[in-house]
């Protein structure tokens, strides 16, 4: 968990999870912290992407105020991420088809165009959370 954290207090999903046992260790061993495929500031941009796509406030905020900073995210990209899309001039190519596929995935849950099995289990990985977030609230 220290090495997660570098230094801050845990998140209070580890915290809420830790008080059981086998959750906490059913939660980790499924690959949440895996570093991946995609470089910080990618898996930053689609996180934050899905998050606020699917108004899970806490789990943008969490990423946003952790990783931005280190992802190089500026305050424009910041809001493009909540108000605007991958056509917005802060964006560069490949951040612009980061975009694209976030939104597409949460819209339809496919993508239009085709990827290798790697490349859509990497995608699934990282919207993962975010979209159990967005049914959990449907149920409600």
């Amino acid at each position: 968990m220290d090495a997660v954290m570098r230094g801050r207090p845990p998140l209070l999903l580890f915290t809420t999870l830790a008080r059981d046992k086998r959750l906490f260790f059913k939660f980790f061993a499924g690959g949440l912290l895996d570093r991946g495929h995609l470089t910080l500031r990618h898996r930053e941009i689609v996180i934050a992407r899905t998050t606020a796509r699917c108004g899970a406030e806490y789990e943008w905020g969490v990423h946003i105020r952790g990783f931005a900073g280190a992802a190089n995210l500026t305050n424009a990209q910041i809001g493009s991420l909540v108000h605007g899309d991958g056509a917005d001039d802060c964006w560069n190519d490949e951040e612009a088809v980061l975009l694209r596929t976030a939104d597409a995935l949460d819209a339809r849950a496919t993508l239009a165009f085709r990827y290798g099995p790697r490349t859509r289990c990497v995608w699934t990985t990282a919207t993962r959370h975010g979209h159990l977030r967005r049914f959990g609230r449907w149920a409600e």
